[in-house]
């Protein structure tokens, strides 16, 4: 039989802990127990699915059959690709779904999120649009997340109630939905994550085109991975495996380089979108610019010391351009950062050195902590986007004077009547 309900997590969030699998494996007693449903209640996936994988059949077969999501937010859920990709699959359903009912407001939805670790500042499209803090749940699981009631003995009785509570939502969500499953899945590179979907406004499916205009910022992560950024530094933890939009700047803080974005995208109206880093570099500055788009390069000092990477940032130092800007974030916490700032600053003026000179300016700025660059990240994008606007409004004036008729001046010797 499918499972009832389909159990949503990052699996970095269970890395180092049992608090994960614990809480699924109790939730599924409480469903049993109280709905009167089997042992296979739940799906609970152990595989690290990444970029680019298919998705294993039995993932496949829960994402299509389940009919209840229960997805863990944290910071780290809504940076994770695959994450994303599960909760977008079941939107899909339950807004087919709720296109079928003549009055969806009476049925309970079928997306039921649990806080594990609360969001820091402005919580990201989609799950804004769903009840993270529902009254009828403990206060403190309110303020300070799941994890937080099962890591402290103190905190059991609230973390039991949470238990009750949740699964007489996950009973009546399933009980009061008649979700059909979905006959075949899409390939998992044919599916947007959901949180990218809502960051650019784009419907429900494959990615669209990327917009232009000064309303769209397209961020560039320079930022080695952990396998290259080994031969420069002993301390490798803030780096993934996979590309820059994962390094976390200010580690052990959790939130990555990617999120950062994302968040000041949000937080500012502006269409987000990603840009690979690569040598064609210019090219891609040169486009946004045509097309009068935001672009902001985020810059890991050490990845400076890193080839390819030097070589690619160079011709960046030759291009001067008003929708564009650079932003180095500077981990204070980290020991080997505060004992190598002089040689990692000579390499960035080595490499930028008409860049580096500048600073600190729109084009170019530091960041040294994770409120800094937040701040940075705003004004960076609000002062670019009326620069652009400024230079658009001038370009209009001058159309519009070129287009007015001038004024007839007399011919000398010439009779006026």
């Amino acid at each position: 039989m499918p499972p009832l309900f389909f159990f949503s997590y990052a699996r970095d969030d269970s890395a180092n802990s049992d608090k994960v699998k614990k809480f699924f494996d109790e939730l599924v007693q409480e469903v049993r127990k109280r709905g009167g449903f089997g042992a296979d209640a739940g799906f609970f996936d152990a595989t690290d699915i990444k970029t680019g994988d298919s998705w294993p059949e039995s993932v496949a077969q829960g994402l299509r059959l389940a009919k209840v999501f229960v997805f863990l937010t944290s910071p780290t859920y809504v940076q994770k690709e695959f994450c994303g990709k599960e909760l977008q699959v079941f939107i899909e359903r339950w807004q087919a779904y709720r296109a079928t009912l003549q009055n969806p407001l009476a049925h309970p939805s079928i997306l039921l999120p649990v806080v594990w670790i609360p969001l820091r500042g402005a919580i990201p499209e989609p799950l804004a649009s769903y009840q993270l803090h529902d009254n009828s749940l403990p206060e403190e699981y309110r303020l300070e997340g799941l994890e937080y009631l099962m890591r402290l003995n103190t905190k059991q009785d609230q973390y039991e109630e949470f238990k009750i509570r949740f699964a007489d939502k996950i009973i009546a969500a399933a009980k009061e939905n008649d979700l059909r499953g979905l006959a075949a899945l899409r390939a998992f590179d044919k599916i947007q994550s959901a949180f990218l979907a809502a960051m650019s406004g784009a419907a429900a499916g494959p990615p669209v085109a990327e917009a232009g205009g000064p309303k769209s910022a397209r961020f560039i992560f320079v930022a080695a991975t952990r396998p290259q950024i080994a031969s420069v530094k002993q301390q490798v933890e803030a780096y993934d495996g996979q590309s820059g939009f994962h390094w976390r700047p200010f580690h052990p803080q959790e939130d990555t380089v990617g999120y950062f974005a994302m968040e000041a995208a949000l937080q500012q109206r502006i269409q987000y979108n990603e840009l690979s880093f690569g040598q064609d570099l210019a090219q891609q500055l040169e486009q946004a610019h045509r097309e009068n788009s935001i672009v902001l390069v985020l810059l890991d000092a050490w990845t400076l010391k890193v080839e390819p990477y030097q070589s690619w940032m160079r011709p960046y130092d030759r291009v001067s351009l008003p929708n564009c800007a650079l932003l180095v974030p500077w981990n204070d916490g980290d020991a080997e950062t505060v004992a190598q700032r002089t040689i990692l600053q000579d390499h960035l003026q080595v490499t930028l050195p008409a860049k580096f000179l500048s600073r600190p300016s729109l084009f170019f700025r530091d960041a040294s902590s994770a409120e800094e660059l937040r701040q940075t990240l705003r004004d960076t994008l609000t002062q670019i986007q009326m620069k652009i606007l400024e230079v658009g409004e001038a370009k209009k004036r001058i159309e519009a004077t070129a287009s007015a008729s001038l004024p007839t001046l007399p011919v000398p010797g010439a009779r006026v009547e």
